[in-house]
């Protein structure tokens, strides 16, 4: 077992040289200069050079390359272009919410999930396990955007059940912090 741990652990490397390998190459695919795009369409000569010293855009492109995997091996993501911080700062200012998204997320569908599939593998073709499949039919086919409106439109706005767009810290409210998740989750 620990020997096939040991292989896979051991495939993940080129694989993930590949892959950003490939992450560095789309990045450089989008036409026109990164520096000029970045400043926008009435920057000065100056500006653009400034940009271009400060990415590194006038090294060779293996060099650009290796110095971006060696920062990204040192967990240095660079700066926002937008607020000038650290992307791993703005990165970890919301990882509590992500996180706590996907966790809610994950319990609701076992706990809806599981019992309904249990419930209609205990008789298949039954009335049940045809309902629940025209229901999972239905929710893949549609947007996911639109039922997602739908839902607010239910729960929030006429129901009045469910709050919108906030999110409460766990050791807060625990209560309000679960209440508020229920409709993005």
């Amino acid at each position: 077992m620990l020997k096939f741990m040991a292989r896979r652990c051991l495939m993940a490397v080129p694989i993930l040289l590949i892959v950003s390998t490939i992450t560095f190459s789309l990045v450089l695919a989008i036409p026109g200069d990164p520096a000029s795009r970045i400043a926008g369409d009435h920057a000065t000569p100056e500006r653009l050079q400034a940009i271009r010293d400060q990415l590194g855009l006038e090294q060779s492109l293996a060099t650009q390359y290796f110095s971006w995997l060696n920062d990204l091996l040192h967990a240095d993501l660079g700066t926002s272009l937008i607020t000038q911080t650290p992307v791993l700062q703005e990165i970890t200012s919301r990882i509590e919410v992500t996180l706590s998204l996907a966790v809610v997320s994950l319990l609701m569908g076992a706990v809806v999930g599981i019992p309904l599939g249990v419930a209609a593998a205990r008789r298949p073709g039954g009335v049940l396990d045809r309902l629940l499949q025209i229901g999972a039919a239905m929710g893949i086919a549609m947007p996911t955007y639109w039922l997602a409106l739908l839902a607010l439109y239910l729960f929030s706005l006429k129901l009045n059940v469910l709050p919108i767009g906030q999110y409460v810290p766990l050791l807060e409210d625990p209560l309000g912090w679960f209440e508020n998740l229920l409709m993005p989750a």
